[in-house]
C-alpha cells in the first residue's frame, strides 16, 4: 500500500518531507497541492511565531501604515487598548466587505491579522504554538464546506512536527469573543462569531509539544454569559450538536519528521516557497 507524502521546498532547491496520515482530510490537502504547487507560498507576520522582529511597537506601526492605506487614520498611543483594538476590528469587519479593488482588500486582510497579532503577542496563544503555511487568496477556489463529521480526527493534544487542520474563520470564537468584551447582543455575536464553516488549505505545524488547556473554557463567568446566547447562536448557523470542545478542535493530518530544520529555518525568516507531491512505497 503506497503511502502519500508531500516536500516543504526552499528556493535554494532544499526541503523537509510531510508524511500524510491516512484520512479524508489527509487526501484533501494532498488534493490541493496538486493544484497548487507551481504557486508559491504566502507568509506575513502571523504566520511565524519565531519572528522576534513582530515587537508589539513594529507592529503597531505596520497596522498604522496599513490603516493609513485605506484611508484611516489610527491612534497608536491605544494599540495596547483591548477596547480600541475591538473598535478596530469592528471597522475591518464593517469595509472588508466593500473591498472593490485587489489591493483593498489585500489591505484589509493584512490589517485583520495585525490586529489579532496585536492581540496575541505577548499571550500563549495557543495559535503562537504553530508556524502557518498558507497560499491565502491563491487558493479561494478550493476552499470546501466544513463536514462536520470531520471532528471525528479532532484532538486537543499537539505534538511538535504535526501539521493540523483547524477553524479558520474571519472574526473571533465564542470564548474569544466574551474576553474581548465584545457587546453581549445576539446580532454582533453572530455577526463576528462563527463556528468552523470551511475547510481551507491552511496547515499548521506545531513546533512544541502542548495541549490546548479546554479548562480555560470552565470559567463561571463566560458559561453564564454563554447559557444565554448558545441557543440562539446554535440556531443561527443551523447546529443541532455543537460542543464547547470544538473551540479548541485540531485535526491532525501528517507529520515532519526533520520539523528542527525547518524550524530553524523559520527562526532566521528564510521561507519555503512551495510545496509538491511525493509518493512513497
Amino acid at each position: 500500500m503506497s503511502q502519500k507524502k508531500l516536500r516543504i521546498l526552499w528556493p535554494d532547491g532544499e526541503g523537509v518531507d510531510l508524511i500524510l496520515l491516512d484520512h479524508e482530510l489527509s487526501d484533501y490537502y494532498y488534493r490541493c497541492v496538486m493544484r497548487l504547487k507551481y504557486l508559491d507560498l504566502c507568509f506575513g507576520p502571523r504566520e511565524n511565531p519565531l519572528d522576534n522582529t513582530n515587537s508589539a511597537d513594529m507592529l503597531g506601526k505596520k497596522l498604522i501604515k496599513k490603516f493609513k492605506d485605506v484611508g484611516i487614520d489610527v491612534n497608536f498611543q491605544k494599540l495596547k487598548m483591548q477596547e480600541y483594538l475591538n473598535e478596530l476590528h469592528d471597522l475591518y469587519f464593517s469595509n472588508f466587505n466593500k473591498s472593490k479593488e485587489h489591493a483593498d482588500e489585500k489591505n484589509w486582510l493584512e490589517i485583520h491579522d495585525l490586529i489579532h497579532l496585536l492581540e496575541t503577542i505577548e499571550t500563549n496563544d495557543d495559535d503562537r504554538n504553530c508556524i502557518w503555511i498558507d497560499y491565502k487568496e491563491l487558493a479561494g477556489p478550493l476552499i470546501k464546506k466544513f463536514d462536520r463529521k470531520f471532528l471525528k480526527h479532532a484532538t486537543n493534544t499537539i505534538k511538535k512536527g504535526y501539521c493540523f487542520f483547524s477553524p479558520h474563520e474571519l472574526g473571533k470564537d465564542l470564548y474569544k469573543y466574551w474576553q474581548d468584551g465584545e457587546p453581549s447582543d445576539l446580532k454582533n455575536i453572530c455577526r463576528l462569531s462563527k463556528p468552523w464553516l470551511f475547510l481551507r488549505p491552511l496547515l499548521k505545524i506545531a513546533i512544541k509539544d502542548s495541549i490546548i488547556d479546554k479548562k480555560k473554557y470552565d470559567n463561571p463567568n463566560f458559561l453564564n454569559w454563554l447559557k444565554e446566547f448558545k441557543e440562539p447562536w446554535c440556531m443561527h448557523w443551523g447546529l443541532k450538536d455543537w460542543d464547547l470542545w470544538e473551540l479548541s478542535a485540531h485535526v491532525p493530518i501528517g507529520y515532519i519528521p526533520n520539523v528542527d530544520y525547518l524550524i530553524n529555518r523559520f527562526a532566521n525568516n528564510d521561507y519555503p516557497n512551495k510545496i509538491i507531491n511525493l509518493q512513497i512505497s
